[in-house]
């Protein structure tokens, strides 16, 4: 009795071994679920992504240009509104809000950061206009500058000069929203 018992023990031993050693093995060849660095892409997998990059950032230099097509098409109009009623009016004041939201939205994406604030140019003597109708003309010409900068650029350029001209039409707006 003793003898079986002593060989039942040891084989459940021997069991209980072999099994934490096939667990180990098995847990090392999966890689404990995550894939092994040693493993790479299929070619054609690698070429997709690439391709889906590149269609990518196509499309995002295409919005930048279109936001600031869209921009110019709203000063503009602020521009001949002006010039037919010689101020502002209350939609015109919705313009400006959404040309801000434009120039800020362009500036991010030409990968500024901070507030235009702090924009060194401030010192500059045409920075600032005087009155609504300058400003207006202003914000236009600013405007103008920074879409022929824009169409200049390609997706892989970063333009300070673009990015200077964000920050004027900002600061243009925000004159104009300020009702100085």
């Amino acid at each position: 009795m003793k003898f079986l018992f002593t060989n039942s023990i040891l084989f459940i031993l021997a069991l209980l071994c072999f099994s934490v050693t096939a667990w180990a093995q098995l847990a090392d060849a999966c890689g404990s679920g995550r894939t092994s660095d040693k493993e790479e892409l299929p070619k054609n997998v690698k070429e997709m992504l690439f391709k889906m990059q590149v269609d990518q950032a196509k499309k995002d230099h295409q919005e930048l240009l279109d936001r600031a097509e869209e921009l110019l098409a709203i000063t503009d109009q602020l521009e001949k509104t002006v010039e037919s009623k010689g101020d502002l009016t209350g939609p015109d004041f919705e313009k400006l809000a959404s040309a801000e939201k434009l120039a800020k939205k362009i500036r991010g994406e030409l990968g500024a950061e901070g507030d235009s604030e702090d924009d060194p140019d401030t010192d500059e003597p045409n920075a600032k206009p005087t009155g609504r109708a300058d400003g207006i003309k202003f914000l236009h010409d600013q405007t103008g500058e920074l879409v022929d900068e824009l169409r200049k650029t390609t997706r892989f350029t970063i333009s300070v000069v673009a990015i200077q001209s964000a920050n004027a039409v900002l600061r243009a707006v925000r004159f104009l929203r300020s009702g100085s």
